[in-house]
């Protein structure tokens, strides 16, 4: 939990409030082990979630500052034959964006590029969508990108809601680029 800690203390101090998001649009067992970090963080860990495509379990969904739809949520893919598959992840999310984990509607994505993130190789690529946060939709502004770590590829998202594109990219990508594999056995 120690890498965990770590990448929750990289994000923006600004953000203060974390609330537990459940899973609202896959199917398989929703069992959830709720973890405080630091008294300060509340997360919850899919134990259950079945494979769809090639998306695997979710490892965590850490939903901040509600009002203001500021949220992030990591989920982890088995990588293939040792091939890093970031492109077609990218195509599939396109083809399939309730793959996300949230009630979502009218997603665009931007042009992928390639960068690396802490060493690591990814695939970036803006995003605009419906959402819905609560029990209303939410127009979202947003960065998704595909991490190739050493066994896994990861997807990591997040989200502002009521923002334009360029309003505030430095937040989203100070989030994206606080990225550090997390490892199989603490989760």
């Amino acid at each position: 939990m120690s890498t965990l800690n770590s990448f929750l203390n990289k994000l923006p101090i600004a953000f203060y409030t974390l609330f537990t998001f459940t899973l609202g649009s896959c199917s398989g067992d929703r069992t959830y082990q709720t973890k405080t970090i630091e008294n300060r963080y509340s997360i919850s860990i899919s134990r259950g979630m079945k494979q769809y495509e090639n998306h695997s379990n979710t490892i965590a969904m850490l939903y901040r500052d509600k009002e203001r739809g500021e949220c992030i949520a990591v989920t982890d893919h088995l990588k293939e034959s040792g091939k890093a598959l970031l492109t077609s992840h990218l195509q599939t999310l396109a083809d399939n964006p309730e793959l996300l984990g949230v009630p979502i509607k009218n997603a665009r994505f931007g042009k992928p590029f390639a960068k690396q993130i802490n060493g690591h190789n990814a695939i970036q690529a803006g995003m605009s969508a419906l959402i819905k946060l609560g029990d209303k939709w939410e127009s979202v502004w947003g960065i998704v990108a595909y991490i190739e770590g050493k066994t896994h590829i990861y997807q990591i998202t997040t989200w502002l809601a009521d923002d334009e594109p360029g309003e505030d990219d430095a937040r989203l990508h100070d989030m994206i680029n606080s990225f550090e594999e997390l490892k199989e056995e603490e989760y």
